[in-house]
C-alpha cells in the first residue's frame, strides 16, 4: 500500500482506503452511559457503513472515545462521517434533552498502510479496555469486536479480510499479551496523541528487562519520539541519538 498526501483535506490517504478512526467526546467527556447509548451508535454506524460501501474491521468503545477500523470502497470517509455524526448526535442529544456538538472536533484518522501495522491496530484497539484497567483481557469488554472474532459472528464487522492474512489460532495468539509488544502500542499512541514523559517512563522501564539502553532508543525513534525527548529520557548524547 502506498502512501498519497492530498493537500486540500491535510490527511493521509492509502490506495487500499484502510483507516484507524478514533472519535473522542468534546473536553474527553463521557459519551456512552447505559447499554442503549452503546447500541445506538453502532447501530447507527452500521447503517451508515452500508450506505457508504464502508466495511467496520474492529472497533472498541470506551466511555469517552471509540476506536474503529474500517474499509472504505470508495473515497467518502469524510461523507460518511458527516452523515453519520448528524444522525447519531441528533438521537443522542434528543435522548438527553441536549443540544450543539458532542465530539471533539474533527476525527482522528490514520492510514493503514501494510499488514503488520494493520495486526498491531487491531490488537491496539481491542487491548483499549485492557490498557486503561478496565477489564483483564480483551475478551472481558463487551463493546469491542474481540468476541466477534473469537465466534466468527460477524454481527458488526467483517471478519474475512483479517482471517484472510491469519487464522483464528494466530488471531488469538496476537492478542496474549507481551512485553515485546510495548513499542507497537507506543507508535500507535504516539500517532493519535503525542505521549507524555511519563507515559514514556512507564514504558521505558518496562523495557529495561528487554532490552539495552541503545536498543531501547532505536525503538523510540521507530515510534517518532523525538531525539532530544529520548536523550532525555535515556540519559545518551543526542548526537549519537541523531545518528542511529
Amino acid at each position: 500500500m502506498k502512501v498519497i498526501y492530498i493537500a486540500r483535506t491535510m490527511r493521509i490517504l492509502s490506495d487500499a482506503n484502510v483507516y484507524h478512526i478514533v472519535l473522542k467526546g468534546i473536553n474527553s467527556e463521557q459519551i456512552f452511559f447505559d447499554e442503549d447509548d452503546y447500541l445506538s451508535f453502532m447501530n447507527v454506524l452500521k447503517v451508515s457503513c452500508s450506505n457508504y460501501n464502508a466495511l467496520l474491521y474492529a472497533f472498541c468503545i470506551m466511555n469517552n472515545h471509540v476506536h474503529l477500523l474500517i474499509k472504505f470502497n470508495e473515497n467518502n470517509m469524510p461523507q460518511m462521517f458527516k452523515s453519520f455524526g448528524a444522525s447519531f448526535v441528533f438521537r443522542y442529544n434528543k435522548k438527553y434533552n441536549r443540544s450543539g456538538s458532542l465530539f471533539n472536533g474533527r476525527y482522528f484518522s490514520k492510514a493503514i498502510n501494510d499488514d503488520a501495522y494493520l495486526l498491531t491496530v487491531l490488537k491496539y484497539i481491542h487491548f483499549n479496555p485492557v490498557t486503561a484497567k478496565l477489564c483483564a483481557k480483551p475478551g472481558d469488554w463487551k463493546w469491542s469486536s474481540f468476541t466477534e472474532y473469537v465466534y466468527n459472528n460477524n454481527i458488526y464487522v467483517h471478519t474475512d479480510f483479517i482471517y484472510s492474512i491469519i487464522s483464528r489460532e494466530q488471531f488469538l495468539e496476537l492478542h496474549e499479551s507481551k512485553d515485546s509488544d510495548l513499542i507497537n502500542f507506543l507508535a500507535v499512541d504516539n500517532s493519535i496523541e503525542k505521549v507524555s514523559d511519563n507515559y514514556l517512563k512507564s514504558i521505558i522501564e518496562k523495557m529495561n528487562a528487554l532490552f539495552s539502553p541503545l536498543e531501547i532508543a532505536i525503538q523510540l525513534k521507530r515510534a517518532k519520539i523525538p531525539s532530544y525527548k529520548i536523550s532525555k529520557l535515556l540519559g545518551i548524547n543526542r548526537d549519537y541519538i541523531y545518528k542511529i
